[in-house]
């Protein structure tokens, strides 16, 4: 009678404690949805003019913390400090000038940087159109892992692009997680994504601009996604411009491991630079290295297209961890 109220007990514990781990996973997941996105705008300007030059920015932000944001050495920053640091990446991307930008790992309601949508102050304070794509939304984000003052706790975050001009024709899309992680940690990881809509250059020409953000740890899940990018880059009728933080090593990159800041990075027989560029036939427009920010050793973002830039450089910063790229391009290049 005893063993049997015993197993009987345990059973219920077990239930009960199956039911609430449950609970709290339904619980802390976030919204996502991939398909057609809704424009936004702060600008007055709802036609193109013909465009001579483009200049395109694109820049992983992530959302702004500088080094350190994830991992080791991760500390909370005040409301103060991210609204200061904010400010001043709108002052350098005025500055800048750029007519496009490509925004990775930006917050849009996120606890850490108090929930403020980052890309819409942005795009706000420019006077710019603006998309925006949420990759990672959860209600709560148990990282870092110690101490709990300094979890992530509600994250929305993802991809956005602003743009000078109205952006028309637009889509977004998921990609699956990673294969190899288990189904409870895929649970609180970010998707990786593309984000897609079409400008005007003037006189009937248009061009389709691509942002995206490859998987970073996992070989085979960025394999996989970047064919779904060519794929999709095959079936476009005419001139496109991909940008983003794409987690690959150029080919001939003087070093693929053993990095001092990230040991456990390891790029060592990744075809992900070949996969991408070989079938298209487009090579990067600059090969700077841009991350990490106070002091790069490898080059992760990258502009992409089927014409050469007439100027590009990276931007010095350390208002995140990865250093922005600009380019500038002679609009009559871009055939139709």
């Amino acid at each position: 009678m005893k063993k049997a109220f015993a197993f009987k007990y345990i059973f219920l514990v077990v239930v009960f404690l199956t039911l609430l781990v449950g609970s709290l996973f339904l619980w802390s997941a976030g919204s996502l949805n991939s398909g057609p996105l809704q424009p936004r705008s702060f600008s007055t300007l709802e036609r193109s003019k013909v465009l001579n030059r483009l200049t395109v920015l694109t820049w992983n932000t992530s959302y702004f913390y500088g080094t350190g944001s994830e991992g080791p050495g991760y500390k909370t920053r005040s409301q103060g400090d991210y609204q200061s640091r904010l400010n001043q990446a709108i002052l350098l991307v005025k500055e800048l000038n750029a007519d496009l930008i490509f925004l990775q790992e930006v917050d849009f309601h996120s606890k850490r940087s108090y929930y403020v949508n980052q890309a819409r102050q942005m795009a706000e304070e420019l006077g710019y159109h603006w998309i925006e794509l949420s990759s990672w939304n959860n209600r709560y984000v148990p990282f870092p892992y110690w101490p709990f003052s300094n979890q992530f706790k509600r994250v929305d975050n993802g991809g956005a692009i602003l743009s000078r001009f109205p952006l028309k024709k637009i889509e977004g899309f998921l990609f699956d997680h990673p294969r190899s992680k288990p189904w409870w940690y895929n649970h609180f990881y970010p998707y990786r994504y593309m984000m897609s809509a079409e400008i005007s250059l003037g006189n009937r020409r248009r061009l389709r601009v691509i942002n995206t953000h490859l998987e970073a740890f996992d070989q085979k899940a960025r394999l996989k996604q970047i064919e779904k990018i060519v794929k999709y880059l095959r079936s476009l009728p005419g001139p496109y411009l991909l940008a983003g933080d794409f987690n690959m090593l150029p080919v001939g990159s003087d070093k693929d491991h053993g990095f001092i800041n990230y040991p456990d990075d390891d790029y060592r027989g990744d075809k992900s630079f070949s996969v991408l560029t070989e079938p298209l036939g487009i090579s990067p427009q600059s090969l700077e290295k841009t991350f990490p920010s106070d002091h790069p050793d490898r080059k992760l973002d990258y502009i992409f297209t089927s014409v050469k830039a007439s100027d590009c450089r990276v931007v010095k910063t350390t208002l995140s961890d990865h250093l922005p790229l600009l380019c500038e391009f002679k609009t009559n290049l871009f055939a139709q």
